[in-house]
Parts: C-alpha cells; structure tokens; sequence
C-alpha cells in the first residue's frame, strides 16, 4: 500500500521525510511506526543524508524541479505488523503548470493516481495562501478525474491536510489549530477537500520544531525536536489498512 506526500515547492516535503526518517533511524518510541527499508540506493543515500543534515540544525537541500522521480520508504505499523510505502514525489515545475491550466494530470506524472492516500503538505506561512490553494484545487481534481472519480462523486482514498513549518507561526495564529488557519486562510482549499474527499482530516506539524526568528532550525537539547510528524502517518495508514480488506472482498 502506498501513500503519496503531496505539495508544492517549499512546502517542506523533503524536510518532514527528512526529520521521519532521522527519527525512524533513532527508534522513535512514542510512534506505532517503525523503519521497515529504504526503497533503493538513491533514496536510502539521499534520506540519510537529509536526516544527518537535519541532525545538526541545518535545512535539507530542495529536491529537484527538473526531473520526474519518487523517493520511498517504507514503513510497518507495529500493532497491526502491516507494511506501507511512503512515496515523495519529484512533480517538475512545467509539468505542474499544464495540471494548473487544464486540470489533468500529464502522463509522466500518472503515477500520483496510483496511491491508496495522500498527505497534501502545505506552507502554514504562505504571504499568499488563496493562490496556493487554487493551484492545491487544480492539482487534486486533476488527481481525481485521473483515477476516474465523477465531478459530483467523493473520492474514496484518505487525504490529510498538512499544514507545515507550524512552529514558525505567530502565537495568534497557532492559537487557531489547524482547522480554523486552513479554514480563515484558505478556505477554498478546505471546502473544496470537504465537497470532493469522504476521509479527511487536518494536521499541524513542525519538521524540526522550534525555530528563531529567522525562521531557522532551533537545537533542543543538542539536537531537533519535531512536532506532530507522526500524527498525519498513524491516521493515514490507520484509514488505508481499513479500507483495503473492503476493496479486497
């Protein structure tokens, strides 16, 4: 089973499987996920080196905006002994932009319609969040015409919306949650994923923790200290492995 991180440049994808897969390697206890492997050597040469970047308070390099690729690892719930693949797509800028323009997914990038769920991770921080939520609205229909899924009907496959770098808010806005920022931030966003998505549900979460003013990585401790990484994954992974003995009978 495969669950797709979805989200635009910046949104901290590669950090959030960054700070994963350093606390994956560290045996993290307070989690029902463990490290099961890394999917190839490419993604087990570069994770590791994102989570030692993200080790000593420092940023992951970006992906690449140039080349269609997927980094995977994969994961195995300890309760249930059930394995899952974490895919973290590479989705080049040009074609993104045809996805925008035409709501359809181009065929290099049909391997998005081959996930079980997603977690779209969007930038809390954003200046300007309505027109990222329109690219966000563009990017999912465009997934959900492709598997097939009528205009007026609910896609079946979870999705959970993950509001990233949530430490740097403001208190004010923290004091929110994540359903009320999404919902007074981007609200286009959110009433398109309630009109169109049966299992959803929003997340906050904070890849490395506190940070400066700066917006840079703080060390708690000697080291970093996430925040609600796992929550997202545990929900996810729960709401797949219960709909798949459904899709099997």
């Amino acid at each position: 089973m495969k669950i797709g991180t979805i989200g635009l440049a910046g949104s901290g994808k590669t950090t959030l499987i960054g700070s994963l897969t350093l606390a994956l390697l560290q045996g993290e206890a307070s989690s029902d996920l463990a490290l099961f492997n890394f999917d190839g050597v490419a993604a087990t040469r570069d994770l590791s080196q994102h989570a030692d970047t993200i080790q000593r308070g420092r940023w992951p390099a970006r992906t690449e905006q140039s080349k269609v690729a997927e980094y995977a690892i994969r994961l195995r719930r300890k309760s249930t002994n059930t394995v899952f693949s974490l895919r973290l797509p590479e989705l080049p800028g040009e074609l993104l932009e045809e996805v925008w323009r035409t709501d359809r997914i181009p065929a290099p990038l049909t391997f998005l319609t081959d996930y079980d769920g997603y977690l779209l991770l969007v930038d809390a921080t954003l200046d300007e969040p309505e027109r990222a939520a329109a690219q966000h609205v563009h990017l999912l229909q465009g997934i959900k015409r492709a598997r097939g899924h009528a205009p007026s009907a609910y896609a079946p496959e979870p999705l959970g919306l993950v509001l990233t770098k949530w430490d740097a808010l403001p208190p004010e806005e923290q004091a929110l949650g994540p359903d009320g920022l999404a919902a007074e931030h981007m609200p286009m966003l959110v009433d398109f994923i309630a009109s169109n998505f049966t299992l959803r549900r929003v997340f906050a979460a904070s890849a490395v923790g506190a940070v400066d003013a700066a917006g840079q990585p703080l060390l708690q401790g000697g080291r970093i200290v996430p925040r609600g990484i796992f929550e997202p994954l545990e929900w996810i992974t729960g709401q797949v492995a219960r709909a798949a003995p459904a899709a099997l009978g």
